[in-house]
């Protein structure tokens, strides 16, 4: 068997606040994002800065504002970059159909490609490289499921939410769920064993009080769950039983921002780390915010086949077992030292 090149791959999970936002750069060098965070969000003038920088596909996991609020923007300035925008119809409200309206402009006029993000049978391919050896793909919403969605008298967004899985080498690396339900994401990634789950919805997912919701930390079994919360985001995430009981099985939970943790530092607006330009991404424009573990970079090795932390990742540990934080949400004994 023909030996395959070496991956070329970085993942951003960007420090937006109250709002999802990652950036996959591809072994081609151009971009995958997923999901563009809130109107207000730092990614546009850092593309902006980036000329250089071309965008394979934009991929919306529903149309909330604090996950689609400043894809407007992208497109007035930015459409010659944008190759490819995939998303979908979960809503009938007017500031929606008014965006939709601009996104379908864009596409008439042969600006950018467009295409729906729901799944038929099988997981929607979005990205995959030459031998193979990546692959993006959609795993969720059902199609007819996102059609009786917009049936009802009230559509519930949530419920159909994208679910969008990284693979490489045909193992399951990152699952974003967008504002999925943990019921739904068990549902569709039962048994999968994720390096990383970004949330879902924030740490704060829907319908916790059903019976199913505390087996589905079972069903799902992620090594790492990044969540992207704001200091001053008005919702309260992440909940702290969704912490607590990943925190249990042993996992480590990481907060993009502080918000139920350290008073005092939050008051006095002391970050726990400050490190997004030295990852090369750009910080939060909310001057409330106050990072605890703010961004996170993952980089592939390929002599080691995983994922590599950037260099920020133990010493965020390091200062969460040194009582930097005081009475930290996420910190447990049981979390090992990570790689």
């Amino acid at each position: 068997m023909a030996e395959t090149s070496p991956i070329k791959l970085k993942v951003d999970f960007w420090d937006v606040g109250q709002g999802d936002c990652s950036v996959i750069h591809l072994p081609n060098g151009e971009l995958f994002i997923i999901d563009v965070g809130p109107p207000r969000s730092a990614l546009v003038e850092w593309l902006h800065e980036r000329p250089d920088l071309s965008i394979n596909t934009i991929v919306i996991t529903h149309n909330d504002e604090d996950h689609v609020g400043c894809l407007d923007d992208l497109l007035e300035r930015y459409h010659t970059r944008i190759d490819r925008l995939v998303m979908m119809i979960d809503r009938d409200t007017e500031k929606i159909k008014e965006l939709l309206q601009i996104v379908k402009s864009y596409h008439t006029k042969g600006k950018i490609k467009l295409s729906r993000l729901e799944v038929d049978e099988q997981p929607k391919h979005l990205y995959w490289n030459d031998d193979g050896s990546i692959l993006i793909s959609a795993v969720h919403p059902d199609f007819g499921d996102a059609i009786d969605n917009l049936a009802r008298k009230g559509p519930k967004p949530n419920e159909v939410s994208g679910i969008i899985c990284l693979d490489i080498h045909d193992e399951r690396q990152v699952i974003w769920p967008g504002d999925a339900s943990m019921q739904t994401l068990t549902e569709v990634c039962t048994d999968d064993e994720p390096l990383m789950l970004v949330g879902p919805h924030h740490g704060a997912p829907i319908k916790r009080d059903a019976a199913s919701y505390e087996g589905c930390f079972d069903k799902i079994q992620p090594s790492e769950v990044f969540v992207s919360v704001g200091t001053k985001g008005g919702h309260n995430h992440p909940d702290k039983s969704f912490v607590k009981r990943h925190v249990k099985r042993g996992r480590r939970v990481c907060c993009s921002q502080l918000v139920h943790c350290d008073a005092a530092r939050k008051k006095q607006k002391q970050h726990v780390l400050n490190n997004h330009l030295l990852l090369g991404m750009s910080p939060p424009l909310d001057t409330n915010a106050v990072t605890c573990r703010g961004p996170m970079q993952l980089t592939w090795d390929s002599s080691y086949n995983e994922f590599m932390f950037d260099r920020f990742h133990n010493q965020h540990l390091a200062k969460l077992k040194d009582g930097t934080v005081e009475n930290p949400l996420c910190f447990s004994g049981s979390i090992l030292e990570p790689s």
